[in-house]
């Protein structure tokens, strides 16, 4: 779970770095933004992980200001609101019992908070008889404005259409939610990544599988439900 820390808290502060940008960051392509933004985003990361480990000797004096500031900015984004995500405990009751052919081998679910942003999560991973395997899991990003969300998930904000003979990846809407869509036909492994309200973001994924097996376990989600939790 400390891995996930690292990412949302890096896309945080690179999120909320990015929002004050000038105008010359629009100069770039979508891929250089994306590629830009996920070094800077593995640094910040990395630098906030050292708050987040057990025993860890916490954040250097640079690292402290720059939270100081990122914590001001993102109140003034969020509007001054507290930010704090959903009991991770309701995310777990959304997660299906289990798929067809497949059983439910673990459950688990976390609440993480740093820079006064909380998120929770939770998944579920699936097994068949024959190596087939499938995880889902919920993120509740908690409530961020919308800008510094959609930072957090820049495919969000792309047109992506790639297919090669080996697979492909797309961006595309499903249930009327922005998803990202990528499946690799040599490994028979596939991922889908769904951006739910403005604050949710629900991921399948499985090796051994059809793209058909992760849309299906995606479909067990009641997402209606999922978007009334905020």
């Amino acid at each position: 779970m400390l891995g996930f820390a690292r990412f949302y808290y890096g896309a945080l502060l690179v999120a909320l770095l990015l929002g004050g940008c000038g105008k010359g960051s629009d100069e770039k392509q979508p891929g250089e933004k994306l590629e830009g933004a996920g070094r800077e985003r593995e640094a910040a990361g990395v630098a906030m992980e050292k708050a987040l480990e057990p025993g860890g000797q916490g954040l250097d004096e640079p690292t402290q200001n720059l939270e100081k500031a990122v914590h001001k900015s993102a109140e003034a984004l969020a509007g001054g609101k507290a930010i704090e995500a959903v009991d991770f405990r309701k995310l777990k009751e959304l997660l299906p019992a289990g798929l067809p052919g497949m059983k439910r081998t673990d459950a688990q679910g976390s609440k993480n908070a740093a820079l006064g942003f909380s998120l929770s999560t939770a998944a579920g991973t699936y097994e068949g008889e024959k190596g087939e395997n499938i995880r889902v899991a919920i993120t509740d990003l908690g409530s961020t404005s919308p800008q510094v969300a959609q930072g957090m998930v820049a495919w969000s904000l792309l047109d992506i259409q790639q297919e090669t003979d080996d697979g492909y990846e797309k961006t595309t809407t499903i249930s009327g939610h922005r998803a990202f869509e990528r499946y690799d036909n040599k490994n028979k492994s596939g991922q889908i990544q769904l951006y739910v309200g403005g604050r949710f973001v629900v991921e399948t994924e499985g090796s051994e599988v059809s793209m058909e097996a992760i849309k299906g376990a995606l479909s067990k989600l009641d997402l209606a439900k999922l978007q009334g939790l905020k």
